[in-house]
Formats: C-alpha cells, sequence, structure tokens
C-alpha cells in the first residue's frame, strides 16, 4: 500500500483560512462525494481524504478564483473517492497532486474537440443520465480527469487496445444523444 504524504504544519493564518474555508465549502464536499457513495460513513471518509489533500494545497486554494474554486473541490473529492477505492481493491493509488489537479482546473469540460463541444454544463449533465455507465466513466476518465488509455483499461479490467475501441464508440453514443435534443 501507499504511503500517505504528510501534512505539512500550517500557519495560525493558513488555519483560520482554512476554518472558515471549509465551513464556507463543506456542504458542497458533502453534496459532491454523495456522487459516488451512499452511506454517510462512506461519504465522512471520502470528505476527510479531500480535505487532507486541500490542507496540502492550501497556497493553491487561496490563488483559485470562485468557480475554478468549486471545480478543484469537485475534482479533489473524485480523486479521493478513486484512490479509496483502488485501496480497497488492493490497486495502488493514483494520487493526484497539486499540479495534477490544477492542470485540470484549468483545463475545459472537454479536452479535445473530438468528441463533442458541449454547448451548457446541461449536455454532461444529460449524458451522465443517459449514457451507460461504463461509457460515461470511460468518457469522464479520459476527457475529465485524464487518465491514460492503460489506466483506463486497468480500471475496467481490459487491455489497452480495447479501451480505444471502448471511448471511440462510447463517443459515438455521446454525439448521437447530444443530437437527438
Amino acid at each position: 500500500m501507499a504511503t500517505r504524504k504528510e501534512i505539512p504544519p500550517i500557519s495560525l493564518d493558513d488555519r483560520q483560512f482554512f476554518e472558515k474555508f471549509y465551513e464556507e465549502y463543506k456542504n458542497f464536499m458533502f453534496y459532491s462525494a454523495r456522487q459516488y457513495v451512499n452511506s454517510q460513513g462512506e461519504c465522512e471518509d471520502v470528505v476527510q481524504d479531500a480535505v487532507e489533500r486541500l490542507l496540502r494545497n492550501i497556497t493553491t486554494i487561496r490563488e483559485i478564483p470562485g468557480c475554478g474554486l468549486r471545480k478543484y473541490i469537485v475534482l479533489t473529492v473524485k480523486a479521493a473517492y478513486l484512490d479509496g477505492e483502488k485501496r480497497r481493491h488492493g490497486d495502488i493509488p493514483i494520487y493526484l497532486d497539486d499540479a495534477a489537479i490544477e492542470a485540470l482546473v484549468k483545463e475545459e469540460i472537454i479536452a479535445t474537440k473530438d468528441w463533442y463541444d458541449f454547448s451548457s454544463v446541461f449536455d454532461v449533465e444529460r449524458l451522465k443520465r443517459e449514457l451507460p455507465k461504463r461509457d460515461w466513466f470511460v468518457l469522464e476518465g479520459k476527457y475529465i480527469m485524464g487518465y491514460s488509455q492503460t489506466e483506463l483499461g486497468k480500471m475496467i479490467g481490459v487491455s489497452p487496445n480495447s479501451i480505444r475501441m471502448i471511448i471511440c464508440r462510447a463517443r459515438r453514443k455521446a454525439r448521437q444523444i447530444l443530437h437527438s435534443k
């Protein structure tokens, strides 16, 4: 099992900032965690892991503006959930560090025009509802979370060559759903 990074000691100013930050965003973090887990205990575990990650990256949190901060929080909660799942299944967690999450925050919802250029967040929600879970998982993993084909293949139990075709078919289904408005 991978060892966790230590949380560096923080100054009183950072502590006050983080306490205010946590009070402002704790409900949002729990809401984000509930997208992945059902029980209150699991939700608390995911949020606790996310809080530890956020605390390690307090400097970045101070610099990210409003809506970018919400996306940063969502990605951090999701990374905490995914790494927790990997630990439970005996895989080595892939910790998204500060630089990785910051890079994701700077990207738009979609990384390439090859998939689809979303006109609104409602399109994303529609795809999430209408696509089969595996298709949504691979598209989200590839284009939002930035996982490689090898990593995605391991997550769903297929070879890297097979994942390429799965992504291609999922993109095709996504286009069909979005063009059938």
